[in-house]
């Protein structure tokens, strides 16, 4: 049978990149993201992102890679290259959100197909988005890719207390608390919970139950 899937964040979120994201940084109108230098293969850099709930940086327009550089200029120094969480799906461009990429800005001629689905995506420091897929660029000593900085974006934050959650309040707390959509297993709810930086819900009294 389907289940609801029932978020719930203990406490209440803060607004803007606050708990339980620390380290996080407003960029771009209010958008997350965490920032470090970091010399490790792009599958490396991708399961630390989600491990936290976050994934590799979405660049949706021009503006935003000129925003985006502007940000890092103004704050970092040298040239900055990093992995962006762009995939080829077999059939399109897409981002580590499940979005379609409408906007690129390849510096080759590349296509999606099925035959290029392994292949990783990164931005150089001029702006251009470039193919890793021969080893012979960006490559560790054993093979791997890597990008000089590692950026995770966080799921977009609001300033309400529980952005798209519905704040309860029980008898001495609040919980930000949300039921989106139906799901089939236990795994399912979790992975979604955890891309919304939230958890299954903790029933630790019969007042919250």
């Amino acid at each position: 049978a389907m289940q609801l899937l029932l978020l719930a964040l203990l406490p209440a979120l803060g607004i803007a990149c606050g708990l339980p994201l620390k380290g996080y940084d407003v960029w771009l109108d209010g958008r997350c993201f965490n920032l470090r230098f970091s010399l490790v293969s792009f599958n490396t850099q991708d399961k630390t992102c989600k491990e936290d709930g976050t994934y590799l940086p979405i660049i949706r327009s021009q503006e935003e890679s000129d925003q985006f550089f502007t940000v890092l200029e103004d704050h970092y120094f040298g040239p900055i290259d990093f992995w962006l969480g762009l995939y080829c799906d077999g059939q399109k461009f897409v981002w580590s959100d499940g979005s379609e990429a409408t906007y690129t800005n390849f510096g080759g001629n590349y296509s999606c197909s099925p035959s290029t689905t392994e292949r990783r995506y990164f931005i150089n420091y001029d702006q251009m988005w470039y193919e890793v897929a021969n080893g012979k660029q960006f490559t560790d000593e054993n093979g791997n890719y890597i990008g000089n900085y590692l950026i995770c974006e966080a799921p977009k934050r609001s300033s309400s207390t529980c952005d798209d959650f519905d704040l309860v309040q029980w008898e001495t707390s609040e919980t930000c608390v949300g039921v989106p959509k139906s799901v089939s297993n236990w795994g399912y709810g979790e992975e979604q919970c955890t891309y919304d930086a939230a958890h299954l819900p903790s029933i630790h009294d019969q007042a919250v139950s």
